[in-house]
């Protein structure tokens, strides 16, 4: 056969799929992971040379107890935290900075006493309960899935003082597109090679999720930190160290753009270690509305269990409701839940350069109001090296 005569490739095809087979061209089957694979591979490469640290986050329903496969059923992020990741020249921190100055908060960063900018690749796959249906569920979520570019930067202020009377503002800035492949070529890969024991069906609806074919889309969100309990060990003669057992800090976030709501809520570790309350703070979905976190441990080995809760109030989802662009099933509004509560629990390690957290039980209330509406239980992780 001639190399350049037309074939009739199948790989997009579905039982009862009616659109019309594209010719092409090429004869071997592609690789479904190859793109984000060698994606997320250039892009540690890059960071790795600017030294400071990178940081690896995965979330699944499988990571959990229950492993329910719906909803929020995937995601991961790989990020570079240092001083290079601030820098105008990768343009994404531009942007953020000129975002931030219509804001009024770059006066505000003017007077802070220390700072963290992080820059990160992040994507998030959501599906209703039925993947194997290949026309849409109407009364069930659609089919979605997020990329993005992440940038972000978090002040410190009035770090002379104790911990206690410290406090953080974190702007983040993500830039991507809603409805590429991601999603699909990830979920359908782990299935059909059966990952972790999988022995659900192949997805078969993603040709129906919202801005299918890709769509930009952006992200601007404003968090503000304030620790209210700190308590540190004593020494044997009583006196409070340099490591802590105890504390409790609140925070306050606003999100505009795919996400548009505002949250509030409590964050609770104890244990035993030394790491500052702004290097990690609890933000939701870790690879979708990423928290910053360069967490520099000290020598010791330290250790403690973190459980936090939120409540937020919603006034837009675009992976429900969808964009501009057409998409075969949206959400209306009134199917959206104007409230809903989230929570996880985990436990983090921390020694010298090494940070690994694990969170098994990651929960949020349903997003939506329509006959399968169901609270949704994910587990994750994330592993950050730092030199």
């Amino acid at each position: 056969m001639s190399p350049d005569k037309p074939i009739w490739y199948l790989r997009h095809t579905r039982p009862g799929n009616k659109k019309p087979v594209a010719p092409c061209l090429r004869l071997t089957k592609p690789e479904p992971l190859r793109f984000p694979l060698t994606t997320l591979l250039l892009f540690c490469l890059v960071t790795a040379s600017a030294q400071n640290g990178i940081s690896l986050t995965t979330d699944n329903d499988v990571f959990s107890p229950y492993n329910q496969d719906q909803n929020y059923t995937m995601g991961a992020s790989v990020e570079y935290l240092g001083k290079y990741a601030d820098k105008n020249y990768l343009v994404f921190p531009w942007i953020r900075k000129g975002v931030d100055k219509i804001f009024g908060l770059k006066k505000q960063y003017a007077h802070a006493s220390d700072s963290l900018s992080g820059i990160s690749f992040i994507v998030g796959a959501f599906t209703p309960k039925d993947i194997a249906a290949v026309e849409p569920i109407v009364d069930d979520r659609p089919f979605s899935c997020i990329a993005a570019i992440s940038s972000f930067r978090t002040s410190l202020f009035n770090k002379e003082e104790d911990e206690i009377n410290q406090s953080a503002l974190t702007t983040r800035l993500n830039i991507g597109l809603l409805g590429t492949s991601l999603g699909d070529n990830v979920q359908s890969y782990i299935h059909r090679k059966r990952w972790f024991g999988s022995t659900r069906p192949v997805p078969q609806g993603w040709d129906n999720q919202i801005s299918n074919g890709g769509e930009p889309t952006l992200l601007y969100q404003i968090q503000y930190t304030k620790p209210l309990i700190i308590k540190n060990l004593l020494d044997k003669e009583g006196l409070p160290i340099d490591r802590k057992m105890f504390e409790v800090h609140y925070f306050m976030e606003t999100n505009l753009g795919y996400y548009t709501n505002m949250a509030g809520g409590l964050v609770t570790r104890f244990g035993n270690y030394s790491l500052p309350f702004w290097y990690s703070n609890s933000s939701g979905m870790s690879s979708v509305s990423m928290a910053p976190g360069e967490e520099r441990s000290k020598s010791k080995l330290g250790f403690f269990f973190t459980l936090g809760v939120r409540a937020r109030t919603v006034l837009y989802n675009g992976l429900l409701q969808g964009q501009f662009r057409h998409s075969t099933h949206t959400l209306s509004r009134k199917e959206i839940n104007p409230f809903i509560l989230e929570s996880e629990f985990g436990a983090v390690i921390t020694y010298k350069f090494l940070f690994l957290q694990i969170l098994p039980i990651q929960l949020r209330t349903a997003e939506f109001n329509l006959p399968t509406a169901r609270t949704h239980i994910w587990g994750g992780g994330s592993l950050k090296i730092l030199w």
